[in-house]
């Protein structure tokens, strides 16, 4: 298993991402860092993207998940939806898994009726 992934790439140093849609029937799953779009991100600008797909991190105690992106530092996510309710790991946010650092996090929603907070852990 992967220490990181997501539905679009797996780890994202200093890249801009904009307009990606992950649909309905996907799935990711990382041992350390899973998300809907980006398993890992520094550095990164993320807008204008939804997540549809379940997301699982299966670390007993470091696994962060999230709808988006399931680790961040020095990031920005813009303008995204999260439509998946299931996004399970130690950590766990519609947004983001595990926030090192502050984001900055903007007009971001959730769809999915899941209860989780937009980060899981900062």
């Amino acid at each position: 298993q992967a220490a990181y992934a997501g539905a679009l790439v797996g780890q994202a140093n200093n890249t801009t991402i904009s307009g990606c849609k992950v649909t309905e029937n996907s799935s990711v799953s990382a041992l350390y860092c899973a998300g809907g779009l980006v398993g890992y991100a520094i550095g990164s600008k993320i807008s204008e993207c939804e997540n549809h797909a379940a997301v699982t991190a299966t670390h007993d105690s470091e696994g962060y998940a999230g709808g988006i992106v399931g680790f961040i530092q020095v990031i920005t996510i813009k303008k995204c939806i999260n439509y998946s309710s299931s996004i399970e790991g130690f950590y766990s946010g519609f947004m983001v898994g595990y926030a090192l650092g502050t984001p900055t996090l903007e007009n971001n929603k959730d769809e999915s009726g899941s209860g989780l907070g937009e980060v899981g852990y900062w």
